[in-house]
């Protein structure tokens, strides 16, 4: 996908799904725009071939750590879901969350 393809994908709709073969520089692309929005507003998240579930994504809750004052399970916030927060607390400003690998992945689970 040429560059100028990426970002007119991305003004229409709210992600891109970069296919290709290994080595073809998708990823490098997703980067190097993410970069041209600024360091902070990029993140790069490796899919795990052993992801079963959106808790490395959406966080869980921890039920070894000790309990919030109210009495529930602390939850623990990956750094998707912190970037994600951050994300959505500034909603004027693009924010570019790459999954990367996914074709490693079982994202039917």
């Amino acid at each position: 996908m040429a560059c100028g393809s990426f970002v007119t994908a991305l003004a229409t709709k709210p992600f891109a799904i970069l296919t290709g073969l290994s080595g073809s520089g998708k990823t490098r692309l997703a980067l190097a725009f993410g970069q041209w929005l600024g360091d902070d507003a990029v993140q790069i998240i490796p899919v795990r071939p052993d992801w079963t579930s959106p808790d490395s994504l959406l966080g869980y809750e921890d039920a070894l750590a000790a309990t919030s004052a109210d009495g529930r399970l602390r939850w623990v916030v990956p750094e998707a879901l912190q970037f994600m927060l951050r994300a959505a607390n500034n909603p004027e400003r693009p924010y570019l969350l790459v999954l990367d690998e996914m074709n490693l992945a079982h994202v039917e689970r």
